[in-house]
């Protein structure tokens, strides 16, 4: 699954995390920054500002989801101020929002607090065709673990979340080698702080080389790549490093068909004491009959048995579906933690095949993806080590008139590469020799009006622990919900949610939330 990840913080020795690395200073200055630059070039041409304001307040009869109603009910009462930029021409493109969360319980005021959420992707043009410049960074709150409680999307829940902060910067270079030789130079630096005991930081460099010509003896294309790959967690882990070199030769039997043949060498420190160095093989296939059609299929034997990446679209004029398989290595930077709306956007964009503008069908699917996504549990759970990463899904999206059904079931399975890896304790992948989540979820829309629409999700989870000791929390969640618009820039919302969750861990919680929103 797909999905874009960002890091936090900022070092000068590219190699090792600096022993001074700031932490909420950091992102306060970004913050700021962010927010200069689009004040000083709001009149700009592709610059749009706009701040917002986002109220709700919610009963619950289970305040953190507490085993057995332990907890009792509350009423919660949110705030969210927050400003949204966007940037969409020029060398500087991009977006950002972020808000301020102020939460206040009114019977157990401890549980009082406030936090920044921020979310921005850019891209600089440094050079015209030769140098650009790739950025991000997040703060959100994620899930500590996949069997504690509050997994099912609470963000109220801070038992099992914590906030995790990341940032990136990915200079990279695109060159030409004569006519037809394609090449690039890329540099990632990427930081994570934050995230408990389980977390707390990280720290990876990523050096690419590739050089490619497509057709450089008729049918026959070639491409050469290179990545060497270093990761440290300030000391809670050891550094490990890995380097491949793969060359692939490609064979285009039609311009809708090409074939691969893979081979490469590989060597990494996973292991202490064992340096890994072999050389692998494999192949792929890639087929586009038409512009709604992609599937893409490659197998390597690794040196942790053998890697596949497969998947597969499809698209039709007011539906389409995409399914897929990985068996791969994985970290934290590779596979952040996603919520129901990061899954179901790419499914329900590729169904809007009738809004011909792709800002408006961008924006469209967006919120389409967030209203159907919302009674959804977020996906993953944090982890400070590398590890083999076997994942399936299928997902579909249909959207008609005054309906859109949204559905998606996945498979995921986590181990460590290797167990001195994970030293932290609270870490699922050092408790467990192996994680599995079984989760689905269907969503639909009902269009009232163009104004006013009705919303309901289910959901079921089952994630389970492996090892000397073993962990099966089995998860649902119900939500129905009505919003509309009282004017262009403000909206209001009535949401019922039930949850629930059965095994290691047993819970249930009904709340109601009102909440109203506005951009101005």
């Amino acid at each position: 699954m797909a999905m874009d990840t960002v890091t936090a913080g900022v070092g000068t020795d590219v190699s090792r995390r600096p022993e001074s690395f700031p932490r909420r200073p950091i992102w306060q200055a970004l913050a700021a920054a962010s927010l200069t630059l689009a004040s000083a070039s709001a009149a700009a041409q592709g610059v749009t500002v706009a701040k917002t304001l986002s109220v709700s307040e919610t009963f619950t009869d289970n305040v953190g989801a507490a085993e057995n109603g332990t907890a009792g009910s509350d009423w919660i009462t949110q705030i969210s101020p927050g400003i949204a930029i966007s940037r969409r021409s020029g060398r500087l493109s991009g977006s950002l929002s972020a808000s301020v969360n102020g939460q206040l319980y009114a019977n157990d005021s401890s549980r009082n607090t406030s936090y920044l959420q921020l979310a921005s992707n850019g891209a600089f043009v440094a050079v015209d065709d030769l140098l650009f410049v790739d950025f991000g960074a997040s703060i959100k709150r994620e899930n500590v673990s996949a069997f504690s409680s509050g997994t099912l999307g609470d963000e109220f829940n801070s038992t099992n979340q914590s906030l995790v902060r990341r940032f990136f910067l990915a200079p990279r270079l695109a060159f030409r080698v004569g006519k037809d030789i394609n090449g690039g130079v890329s540099y990632r630096q990427e930081w994570t702080s934050g995230g408990g005991s389980v977390l707390d930081n990280r720290n990876q460099r990523t050096i690419a080389l590739s050089l490619s010509n497509p057709l450089a003896f008729g049918p026959f294309g070639w491409d050469l790549n290179f990545q060497d790959k270093d990761s440290d967690s300030g000391g809670t882990m050891r550094s490990v490093s890995s380097q491949t070199a793969t060359a692939t030769l490609i064979y285009a039997v039609s311009p809708q068909l090409k074939l691969r043949l893979i081979g490469g060498h590989e060597r990494n420190d996973y292991s202490v004491g064992e340096d890994v160095s072999r050389s692998f093989s494999g192949g792929g296939v890639d087929w586009q009959p038409n512009s709604r059609t992609n599937l893409s299929a490659t197998a390597e034997n690794r040196f942790f048995g053998t890697a596949y990446n497969v998947s597969f679209t499809h698209r039709m004029p007011l539906s389409s579906f995409d399914l897929g398989y990985v068996r791969d290595v994985a970290s934290t930077e590779t596979t952040a933690f996603v919520s129901a709306a990061d899954l179901l956007y790419p499914t329900i964009y590729g169904s809007l095949g009738s809004i011909t503008d792709p800002a408006e069908r961008e924006a469209a699917a967006r919120a389409l993806a967030v209203l159907l996504g919302s009674g959804v549990p977020p996906i993953g759970f944090l982890t400070n080590t590398d590890f083999i990463d076997r994942s399936a899904w299928f997902g579909f999206a249909i959207n008609g008139a005054r309906n859109t059904l949204a559905f998606r079931v996945s498979r995921s399975e986590r181990s460590a590469l290797s167990p001195d890896l994970a030293l932290v304790s609270s870490d699922d992948l050092s408790a467990y020799s192996k994680t599995v989540t079984k989760a689905s979820s269907i969503s639909l829309q009902h269009r009232l009006s163009a104004l006013s629409s009705l919303t309901v999700s289910y959901s079921y989870s089952d994630a389970k622990g492996e090892g000397t000791t073993t962990q099966d929390v089995r998860r649902r969640a119900l939500t129905g919900g009505f919003s509309t618009k009282l004017s262009p820039r403000t909206s209001v919302s009535l949401v019922l949610r039930h949850q629930s969750a059965s095994g290691s861990y047993d819970y249930t919680e009904n709340a109601l939330v009102a909440s109203v929103s506005t951009r101005f």
